[in-house]
């Protein structure tokens, strides 16, 4: 276990767990919220610049069901036994993890104890606690396929036209696909097949290449989570629904891409102006 990561999705994606006790009051009742819950983990293997891979897991939760859903009070988390994999809702972060140096590692802390869950209602301010266990069965590094990014390091000048290559030890088991680039000509993406990729001419500049496979449906079996038990216990449950799913993903990433403008590009344009007599302007 070494640094820890941070995911920060798009949009505002939920994190987490469920409980609940108190409620809303209507007609002079106290009636109990009860909550939807989804945890949805992803098992990462990750490669950066051509360093050993790190391993991480990232859950990624969603709740629903709060007494009041536009609640900037609204909050939940979710966290493993020693807290190195954590979900949130409407926090800094969607998700972080403790960064792993192999496969086992990681898969000991999925099972080293309970999973803790809480809600608080931004309305009540009413906290919620449960705990769930989860089974991992079968999971090795042939999930994980290896990703290489074949024909740029780390920090080397690439042209302004660049055609990206790599290669993954085994891309059968993936059902989709995402390559990109990112830097001073902006973020651009692709999600077709392909081991290479011409983007276009980039902007002098400095970039980052990665490529991403996932394969969203492994079997359920793999991966199994008990039914959440509320701390302290008591009679009856306020979630009314709790479903779980398991993602692979692996991917490689490089940084520190440099695109430096062909040498006397501009020279020979007004040159050319000269010779041919055109009004040339300047951008």
């Amino acid at each position: 276990m070494m640094n820890r990561s941070a995911l920060r999705l798009l949009g505002a994606v939920p994190a987490v767990s469920v409980a609940f006790f108190g409620g809303a009051a209507f007609g002079g009742q106290i009636t109990e919220p009860q909550f939807n819950v989804s945890l949805s983990t992803s098992i990462q293997r990750s490669t950066f610049n051509n360093n050993e891979p790190a391993y991480v897991t990232f859950p990624r939760l969603s709740v629903s069901g709060f007494t009041d859903p536009s609640s900037p009070d609204n909050s939940a988390q979710v966290s493993s036994p020693n807290g190195n994999f954590n979900g949130y809702v409407n926090a800094q972060f969607n998700a972080s993890s403790a960064n792993y140096a192999d496969l086992q590692s990681m898969i000991n802390e999925y099972t080293a104890g309970n999973w803790t869950l809480t809600i608080t209602d931004g309305v009540t301010r009413a906290v919620s606690t449960y705990t769930f266990g989860v089974q991992v069965n079968g999971i090795t590094d042939a999930f994980l396929s290896p990703v290489t990014i074949n024909n740029y390091a780390p920090g080397s000048t690439i042209p302004e036209s660049p055609e990206f290559s790599w290669s993954i030890g085994d891309a059968s088991s993936y059902d989709s696909q995402f390559y990109y680039y990112s830097g001073t000509g902006g973020f651009v993406a692709s999600g077709a097949p392909a081991t290479q990729w011409a983007p276009g001419t980039l902007a002098a500049g400095t970039y980052q290449f990665g490529t991403v496979y996932t394969n969203n449906r492994p079997s359920s079996e793999l991966f199994v989570v008990s039914t959440p038990t509320p701390v302290p216990a008591r009679g009856a449950s306020n979630i009314a629904n709790f479903t779980t799913s398991l993602a692979f993903q692996t991917r490689a990433d490089v940084s520190g891409l440099v695109v430096v403008p062909t040498p006397g590009a501009g020279a020979a344009a007004l040159m050319a102006c000269g010779v041919l007599g055109s009004r040339c302007r300047r951008a």
